[in-house]
């Protein structure tokens, strides 16, 4: 839940700054629930985004007007002066004396334009049981973001004992503890900071450590990220609890969504009542609102805030606060927490969840007395086993004195299949006031969901058709012969049903949960192709490998058929399937493919061939493949690795003769493989090379060539000599290539130039056409805009307000207007202004348009003024920029800058005019000038030979300064540059990316990996034409 948010209620004096803050340009991370440690100061790390196109130039912690003990105190240093389009780490030290409640930080960020946004986080503290020695508090139930926003998650946490080695799942993730190192320390409060990617996605992630003693230790923690435009509204309030010194709370009310919330309504639960309600019946994205919540009962007690509010989707959505209430000085107030799930528990196996319950009031609370789990499943039951003390009684006899918990497990062993079922756990007790009376109490409920799938059999399907499981156990519906009478050669299990594929190339499914059992043809059809090798499935769709291919069908609804998209791998023989991290891997041709455009383009993974595959698996994030011509397991680290390698060596014991090896599996830290008559393990923990193979019982390019890259917020975007569109994460390193298809005509076009505007990124061809493709549709297709633009080609784009410009190969300019529905293709002034020259350069200042042409000799800026009443191109008055081609043109304030063919950058003052353009005091290194690109103030030029300089222009006397130390590897020329998050990446004639990190203090290239797991391919003879950033 990353926010923006105008402290105060809708409109009103603030109305502008509203209207600034809706954008959410500059966000927080969200945060998980803080462990209460002690009651001294603790910190907390939380990462600032900004997705705005300026920099911030100052950041200050807002104070609230609270007592000076509850005050936050904030490090924001490395915060000032943030660039666009990037994050930094800041630090906030949290209040002494934290009680179970919420608290809102708060942050005033100023822009380099002096706009000021306020930056508002809702925190959320409780006292917690540790699990597995650790303090983990939960994420939010739901993060909302929107595509290309950078987002990121806190979950801060805390250990009982010192632990020298602690570890987060995900490359891009990190610990980061009080002291500003990863060491773990008893008492102290660390936060393990997570970036989130553009893909919707419920993941877990895992917290691992091993103890002094050599125990391994290990917790969860689970996300759910919706990449939606809808409003999500989250509640807090400062204390929990009315008192008679207290009988009025005041609750904050956020919508950390991106979608304004609309007919909320407001339900108090007797005798809570609510009053001056500052919330309305709508809230905007980003914004808060209060309300008070009186109680007007004589007893004590607790009970529940509902908030019921329409989520921008058609969706019914809700949100609730417990508040505990006290007409006298002696009241309790039982907190009811609770770690892990019993959803979807395996039938035959067990479950088991921590409740945590804690007095916080001010009086002993007497009999407690817990709900009778018999009466509501006889598959639940207490239990006490493994569980910390203190220990709750199940029996009546807990007495839990004020500032005190307990724990007590539920322990969930299903015999059958139970669909979703919930119960309200509310315990009852009793407690004295002060005459000695005593009170009955009900605590409020805490909602506990339970289900099973029948999916703890391992089942296995013979030669001859019958599928049986661990027990012996034959299915009923099975026969001597599968039912098409050929063998049965892949299985899989999804939700109770179980799928198997057959010799001849048909699906059956068997459901377990009905009570008239059978095998039906999925699809009611035969795909039409030979053996069905692998099932797997992902978002409730079922894909085979066969033959022929993977095929796919819907298992929602009904009347689905099998399809397959004509993709590069449809007519392969596909032997093994395996979804991770929501993409698809397929093994093929010796190679293995993957996808995540759920099979419409199929991907190379790694630069070489691991050989014919038949089985393959994952550990974490790395891929495991079992080659049938070879005695070896392979791997491919989706985080780090290029290529395929051998995991630990070959089987030495065993040859080749034995038919290689089959069978992979992993389980926990162990791979196991099968070769001839042995199984094999490796521990996965020791590393690639740390572990060998024992014997148990004794015994990707892209493309052929980028054309065009173009970064927009987090990705980047790669068009291909092919026509292929493909898309990489920068920020996150194991998210691989994903393709968007091919807009071109003929669907071999290469793509010469891409940008983006409006959430839009648009594609321009060799072709001739230009295309639109929607980043925020769900289901997006390419569109061609307008005919055909111009039959000589089209080399260059700009965009001018909602305008997408483009230059022509004979120097002609045309626009299109985006905001107009059905709009064509129109010419900027007089077609070829200046014949026979192709237009390079595109740029834009205030109401005018810049080009830069030029093709053997003679290279000229002309501009073309769109405030005039006759629009024309002209040519800049200072004649011709060089005697030969100008391939760029850069505009700072009034100054022109054109980098040349012959290694020169001229200048031009649009204001003062002159007869000709004026070469800068110095040049970069004499070869000719490629790439020129502004950031701020400062420009960067990419030359011939292979030098990247930069020349402040915002200096007194400045002059060319060599960055990176050296020039790129093998002294490759340079055609492009762009400027991203402090680093320059740079496009070669050799057709390779590098990046340097100009954050570092002796910045050097390196070829750009972090872009994804394998950098886009280079052939040492294709060039990187163009790259972008926005």
């Amino acid at each position: 839940m990353n926010i923006i948010i105008l402290l105060g209620c809708n409109g009103g004096a603030n109305k502008q700054d509203s209207l600034q803050l809706q954008n959410q340009m500059v966000s927080l991370s969200s945060i998980g629930v803080i462990p209460i440690v002690d009651d001294n100061r603790h910190e907390i790390y939380l990462r600032l985004h900004n997705d705005d196109n300026q920099s911030v130039a100052n950041i200050t912690l807002v104070t609230s007007g609270d007592k000076p003990e509850q005050q936050f105190l904030a490090d924001l240093s490395s915060c000032r002066n943030l660039a666009a389009k990037s994050s930094c780490q800041l630090t906030i030290t949290l209040p002494k004396n934290l009680e179970p409640g919420s608290q809102l930080l708060r942050l005033m960020v100023t822009m380099a334009d002096q706009h000021r946004y306020s930056v508002v986080q809702l925190l959320h503290y409780n006292k917690l049981v540790a699990v597995n020695s650790l303090l983990l508090g939960g994420a939010p139930s739901q993060i909302v973001k929107r595509p290309g926003q950078q987002a990121s998650i806190t979950i801060p946490f805390s250990s009982v004992i010192d632990l020298s080695y602690l570890q987060l799942s995900g490359s891009s993730n990190k610990i980061i503890c009080e002291d500003g190192t990863n060491v773990i320390r008893a008492g102290k409060l660390c936060s393990a900071l997570i970036e989130l990617t553009d893909q919707p996605l419920k993941q877990e992630l895992t917290l691992s450590s091993v103890t002094s003693d050599g125990m391994k230790l290990s917790a969860r923690i689970m996300l759910n990220t919706t990449l939606n435009n809808i409003a999500n509204l989250i509640v807090g309030v400062a204390n929990s609890m009315l008192t008679p010194t207290e009988s009025i709370g005041t609750v904050t009310l956020m919508n950390s969504g991106t979608q304004t919330a609309s007919n909320i309504n407001f339900f108090a639960a007797n005798p809570l009542q609510i009053s001056d309600n500052n919330c309305g019946n709508q809230l905007a994205s980003g914004l808060t609102c209060t309300f008070n919540v009186r109680n007007t009962s004589s007893s004590s007690g607790q009970n529940t805030i509902s908030i019921n509010y329409d989520d921008g989707s058609g969706v019914n959505n809700s949100a609730s606060l417990s508040l505990g209430y006290s007409a006298n000085s002696r009241s309790p107030n039982l907190q009811i927490s609770v770690s892990n799930s019993l959803l979807n528990t395996f039938v035959g196996s067990q479950q088991t969840i921590i409740l945590t319950l804690a007095n916080a009031g001010n009086v002993t609370l007497t009999n407690l007395m817990l709900p009778n789990l018999a009466k509501i499943s006889s598959s639940l039951q207490y239990t006490t086993s493994g569980i910390a003390s203190p220990l709750c009684a199940t029996d009546g006899s807990q007495n839990l004195l004020a500032e005190s918990s307990c724990n007590i497990g539920i322990v969930y062993t299903p015999s059958a299949i139970d669909q979703p079922t919930s119960f309200d756990f509310n315990p009852l007790a009793s407690f004295s006031d002060n005459f000695a009376n005593q009170i009955s109490y009900s605590s409020s409920y805490q909602s506990i969901s339970y289900s099973s799938l029948l999916v703890n059999q391992v089942y296995a399907a013979s030669a001859k058709g019958l599928v049986f499981n661990e027990s012996s156990t034959t299915l009923p519906g099975s026969v001597a012969v599968s039912p098409d009478n050929s063998s049965v050669t892949a299985e899989s299990i999804i939700n109770g049903v179980i799928y198997v594929g057959t010799a001849n190339g048909n699906v059956y499914a068997y459901d377990t949960r009905v009570s008239s059992l059978a095998w039906n043809l999925v699809g009611d059809a035969a795909l039409g192709v030979a053996t069905i090798s692998a099932l797997v499935n992902l978002g409730n769709t079922l894909y085979a490998a066969t033959s022929q291919g993977v095929w796919q069908i819907s298992l929602s609804g009904t009347n689905n058929s099998w399809y397959q998209y004509n993709a590069e791998i449809y007519t392969y023989n596909v032997s093994a399937l395996l979804v991770l991290n929501n993409q698809i891997y397929a093994a093929a041709n010796n190679t293995v493919y993957v996808t995540a455009d759920s099979g419409l383009t199929w991907n190379p993974l790694g630069s070489n061939n691991p050989g014919s595959i038949s089985s393959m698996t994952a550990y974490g994030n790395t891929l495991l493949v079992a080659p049938t011509a070879t005695t070896s397991v392979k791997y491919y680290d989706l985080n780090s690795s290029t290529s395929w390698a051998v995991l630990s060596g070959n089987f030495n014991t065993l040859s080749t003769s034995l038919g290689g090896v089959n069978n992979l599996q992993v389980k926990d830290n162990y791979a196991y493989v099968a070769n001839g008559g042995k199984v094999y393990r490796y521990d996965m923990s020791k590393g690639y090379l740390g572990d060998s193979w024992a014997a148990l019982n004794n015994a990707l390019n892209i493309c052929t060539t980028v054309y065009t890259l173009a970064v927009i917020s987090n990705n980047l975007y790669a068009g291909c000599a092919n026509g292929n569109i493909y898309w990489s994460n920068i920020q996150t390193i194991n998210n691989g290539w994903v393709s968007i298809g091919n807009p071109t005509s003929n669907g071999n076009s290469a793509i010469n130039a891409l940008i983006s505007q409006n959430n839009n990124l648009y594609a321009v061809s060799t072709d001739k056409n230009l295309y639109s493709y929607s980043l925020v549709e769900s289901s997006p297709s390419w569109q061609k805009l307008g005919a055909t633009v111009d039959p000589n080609g089209i080399y260059s784009l700009t965009v001018f307000g909602s305008q997408i410009i483009a230059g022509g190969g004979n120097s002609t300019v045309h626009s299109y207007d985006t905001s107009i529905s059905g709009a064509s293709w129109t010419v900027l002034g007089s077609a070829s202004f200046n014949s026979g020259h192709i237009i390079y350069a595109l740029n834009v200042s205030g109401s005018k348009i810049y080009t830069a042409l030029g093709q053997g000799t003679l290279a000229y800026v002309y501009q073309y003024d769109t405030s005039s009443a006759t629009p024309a191109w002209q040519a800049v008055s200072g004649g011709s920029v060089a005697s030969i081609s100008v391939y760029n043109l850069v505009i700072i304030g009034n100054q022109l800058y054109a980098g040349s063919y012959v290694g020169d950058i001229r200048t031009y003052n649009t204001i003062t005019g002159g007869s000709s353009w004026s070469n800068l005091s110095s040049q970069p290194d004499g070869s000719s000038v490629y790439a020129l690109i502004k950031e701020s103030s400062v420009l960067y030029s990419g030359t011939q030979n292979g030098g990247v300089f930069k020349y402040d222009t915002s200096l007194g006397a400045p002059s060319w300064v060599r960055l990176c130390q050296a020039n790129v590897p093998n002294s490759s020329p340079i055609w492009a540059l762009t400027y991203y998050a402090n680093k320059l990446y740079a496009g070669t004639n050799a057709g390779m990316v590098y990046v340097c990190n100009l954050s570092q203090s002796n910045p050097s290239w390196q070829v750009s990996n972090e872009l994804s797991n394998y950098a886009p391919p280079a052939d040492g003879s294709t060039r990187v034409n163009s790259l972008l950033g926005f």
